[in-house]
């Protein structure tokens, strides 16, 4: 089998392949490699949070192209998925311009591109997801999700065919200064039944959708615990969350919250998967 170098461009001290980055006096980011060796395929990994993660991850690609590297790129997090379609016609679609200059689907000597959980339907692997929730469904019975897109999403992940298992989806509505949420009486007698429950998401950033739903459970169900799951956690809506919630699970895919956030009395409840 061949040996994979892996080019970690969110973590040097991860990183097969050595290389310096810097900021040319106006802004435009730069990156320097110690070595390439093309003998070897690399694995690129990446977070693209801004337009400059996206522009240093396209100068990565033109000198591994011009060493004739077969690589892949697996991408953590992937920014302008929430602006996937066309919202009106002042405001762009987002996605479709960083697609285009991912060249996502596209073949650029063989490679392929991954995304972990990708906010959007993209027509590239997925990384990582269907293992977290092979781990979610070892733990937990009960699923409650924010809204039928996240069920839709995640339950054909988390059911198995050996297990009694409830698959709760909450009625969200959206306003132009916030987000409405329901869950039905006959859901609510099912949740008050339980130990504990996980509410399930892809993404939390200002955490109002997640919190909504933690407080209706927390009114109605004051005994059962609630865990919480979500993909990218990509602002400090983590703090709201955790100060309501028994248990957080999410990922490093946006930021290394572990390091990021200061200690407090609820980092015990905190849980960071690494996926980059």
């Amino acid at each position: 089998m061949e040996k994979r170098k892996i080019l970690n461009l969110a973590h040097l001290e991860k990183s097969d392949i050595k290389y310096k980055k810097t900021i040319f006096p106006d802004g435009e980011p730069h990156i320097e490699f110690e070595k390439i060796d093309n003998k070897y395929p690399v694995v690129v990994k990446t977070r693209i949070c801004n337009p400059n993660d996206l522009y240093t991850l396209l100068l990565v690609r033109d000198v591994l192209d011009r060493w004739g590297v077969f690589y892949d790129t697996e991408i953590s997090y992937l920014m302008s998925a929430r602006m996937d379609r066309l919202m009106d016609i002042t405001r762009p679609v987002s996605l479709g311009i960083v697609q285009n200059v991912l060249d996502i689907p596209g073949e650029f000597a063989g490679e392929q591109t991954y995304i972990f959980d990708c906010h959007a339907k993209l027509p590239c692997i997925d990384l990582y997801i269907r293992d977290i929730m092979h781990e979610l469904r070892t733990e937990f019975d009960t699923f409650v999700f924010p809204d039928l897109s996240a069920l839709g999403r995640y339950r054909c992940m988390l059911e198995t065919k050996d297990k009694n298992q409830y698959f709760l989806a909450c009625d969200k509505l959206r306003t132009s200064d916030s987000v409405v949420t329901n869950i039905s009486d006959e859901k609510l007698d099912i949740i008050k039944q339980q130990q504990s429950v996980a509410v399930v998401d892809d993404i939390i950033d200002g955490g109002r959708t997640v919190s909504n739903v933690i407080d209706i459970i927390k009114k109605h169900a004051p005994d059962t615990k609630i865990c919480v799951y979500a993909s990218h956690c990509v602002s400090f809506g983590i703090d709201k969350i955790l100060a309501k919630c028994d248990r957080l699970i999410t990922t490093n895919s946006y930021a290394d919250w572990e390091t990021i956030l200061q200690p407090n009395r609820y980092s015990s409840k905190l849980q960071v998967l690494e996926v980059i």
